[in-house]
């Protein structure tokens, strides 16, 4: 078996800092509320986290559009097919600037794979190919595109856990873990994927799957898997 190395590492982030600008929007959806507000002041001290990125440039202030743009207005957000042109607009230009940090020089078209990992956004014809074309890769390179906007899913699968289970704070952590082991999530505005069971044993989710193609940058989905044929068996145990 082939031994792979790390040779080196580049990142790139979008320009703009709006992580203070994400909170105050937050808190001025929580107002009146005293209990959520509370929490999420919690969770905002708990998650460490300082810097939050956006390619968007934030507006002044987070009572209108929170972006100078006004793409994400108050009451009025951008629906799915908005947001992939904002992706498809800016992700290609993101990621060329991470590789072109990495220096590869002529080495670049000796390149054999290309792996791509987005919880981001899609676009057709891909930001695999994007990626090939602005950096100069060989055309023949082996792509790789792995693409899933899980994360929506699993705010709403924790709520559902929190709704099941009762979950009021740190003392309830057992009963929501237990409410979320084996959780069945029916599609919906809240699971538009689809139907979702999350298993007891690895907390693996499965669902329905896609296979398509895409020709003349337009995709086509070849054939759909249900969630049950999916299931494999585990292959360790957290209970």
């Amino acid at each position: 078996m082939t031994t792979a190395y790390i040779n080196r590492i580049a990142s790139a982030v979008p320009p703009y800092d709006v992580h203070e600008m994400f909170v105050d929007f937050v808190k001025s959806q929580l107002q009146g509320d005293n209990r959520k507000s509370a929490l999420f002041n919690r969770m905002v001290e708990k998650s460490a986290i300082d810097h939050r990125y956006s390619c968007l440039q934030p507006a002044d202030g987070p009572n209108g559009a929170m972006d100078a743009d006004g793409h994400f207005v108050r009451g009025r957000f951008p629906d799915t097919a908005q947001r992939m042109r904002l992706f498809d607009m800016h992700a290609p230009v993101l990621a060329a600037r991470a590789v072109d940090k990495l220096q590869l020089g002529e080495g670049r078209r000796s390149i054999s794979h290309l792996i791509v990992a987005c919880c981001t956004g899609f676009s057709a014809p891909g930001l695999d190919l994007e990626i090939v074309e602005r950096c100069g890769l060989d055309a023949s390179v082996e792509r790789t595109i792995v693409g899933f906007m899980g994360c929506y899913a699993a705010m709403n699968a924790l709520k559902l856990g929190m709704e099941k289970s009762g979950f009021q704070g740190r003392e309830d952590t057992d009963k929501l873990i237990a409410a979320l082991e084996g959780l069945e999530m029916k599609e919906g505005d809240d699971f538009p994927q689809g139907d979702k069971t999350l298993r007891k044993d690895d907390h693996q989710a499965f669902l329905r799957q896609f296979i398509f193609e895409v020709k003349g940058g337009k995709p086509k989905i070849l054939e759909v898997v249900a969630k049950d044929k999916t299931i494999f068996p585990p292959a360790c145990k957290f209970t």
